[in-house]
């Protein structure tokens, strides 16, 4: 048998070159032999209109990465302007079509006794948007009292519609220009999840 071929199967059929490593040989025809060739990484072998063929697998609900952004550095704030929690993750998508679901656990939070409109305000962002309001009022008291050691979650699906890559992280504020509301007190673990779900 000469290298690279193979023999006739029946009835005289003529040999049938295989150019590649992993090329496959199929009946295309009650006496004609057909080469397919290798398919790419990851793909599949199916059937399209009765014949052989590679094709790559539909990513429908399935989990294709994870990321996960920690931080147990303390940050402060007694303004009303949003500011960096430090918590933040970055994820390049595969698929445009992908959705990403995010996962935040903001730990160690609190409000100080300096004033009596003390409330913490907390966003999710992705790439200077915010996506979710995570707490409005939290701890809110209408007195001059210390609140801590709170933890805020939330589960947000998000579609970025984009391979490139997006960074997530959390915002916080006071509700009033006074005294101070602050995350990762005592050096409490933050954390956020970026899970790609394929379409």
């Amino acid at each position: 048998m000469t290298a690279g071929r193979i023999p006739s199967i029946e009835g005289g059929i003529q040999p049938t070159l295989l150019t590649t490593t992993g090329d496959i040989i199929y009946a295309s025809s009650a006496s004609n032999p057909a080469r397919l060739a290798i398919g790419s990484s990851a793909q599949v072998l199916t059937v399209s209109g009765g014949i052989p063929a590679w094709s790559t697998p539909a990513g429908g609900g399935k989990v294709l990465q994870v990321i996960m952004g920690t931080t147990s550095t303390r940050a402060t704030n007694s303004t009303t302007t949003y500011a960096d929690t430090n918590l933040t993750g970055t994820i390049t998508p595969s698929s445009a079509t992908s959705k990403v679901l995010v996962l935040v656990s903001q730990s160690g939070v609190q409000r100080s006794n300096g004033n009596s409109g003390n409330a913490l305000l907390l966003q999710l962002q992705r790439e200077g948007t915010s996506i979710a309001q995570i707490s409005n009022e939290g701890m809110e008291t209408d007195t001059a009292l210390r609140q801590g050691d709170f933890t805020y979650n939330i589960a947000y699906l998000d579609s970025p519609a984009t391979t490139s890559a997006r960074t997530y992280k959390t915002q916080f504020k006071n509700r009033v220009a006074a005294a101070l509301v602050s995350v990762q007190e005592a050096s409490e673990l933050s954390t956020i999840i970026l899970m790609e779900i394929g379409a």
